[in-house]
């Protein structure tokens, strides 16, 4: 045999292998169920921010399932492109680092719960700021009002904890009501 037949062979062999499938059956199609679908839904989060003339505007943005209080997190955060194009904007003077519950416990009770945010630097907070953090709060289960009070301790420079407290006994709490004028 020559070069040229032994390759014809030895291809046909391989088609009819290939062919045969090795003893596969041919199959239809398999049903594997529905379409993928996300365990958590996306979260939606509300945010107050300014428009043009100063008034307060709620938008909507996407947040994480579990944590309702990214919300506050998210009042420093620069307006996104159409929150920008619309003419909105911040006031709230720094970076909200983080914002977390916290039990107060007296006597072996507890005597309510704090929601603290830790911002970073020393910024004043105008009314304007203080409206978007009660609104924004207020959007937040279980927050019925805030109270913005510097809490200092020792920090690395430049760094200021706000203590933002849900229910305080026998202190004016802050509300989103008390800024209908903004609104």
């Amino acid at each position: 045999m020559t070069p040229r037949p032994v390759f014809a062979a030895v291809v046909a062999l391989a088609v009819t292998a290939a062919v045969a499938g090795c003893g596969v059956r041919a199959t239809g199609i398999a049903g594997a169920g529905g379409a993928p679908d996300a365990a958590n839904p996306v979260a939606r989060i509300t945010v107050y921010l300014l428009n043009a003339q100063g008034r307060l505007v709620s938008v909507t943005r996407p947040g994480l399932p579990g944590r309702p209080y990214i919300a506050l997190n998210q009042l420093a955060v620069r307006p996104v492109g159409s929150e920008r194009r619309s003419g909105l904007r911040t006031e709230v003077p720094d970076a909200v680092e983080s914002a977390h519950l916290a039990q107060d416990v007296r006597d072996g009770r507890t005597a309510g719960v704090d929601l603290v945010v830790m911002v970073n630097g020393r910024g004043a907070w105008t009314r304007a700021a203080l409206a978007q953090l009660a609104c924004t709060a207020a959007g937040v289960p279980g927050i019925a009002g805030v109270i913005l009070s510097p809490w200092y301790r020792y920090r690395p420079p430049g760094r200021l904890t706000t203590r933002v407290v849900a229910i305080v006994d026998g202190t004016r709490k802050l509300t989103c009501d008390e800024f209908k004028d903004l609104r």
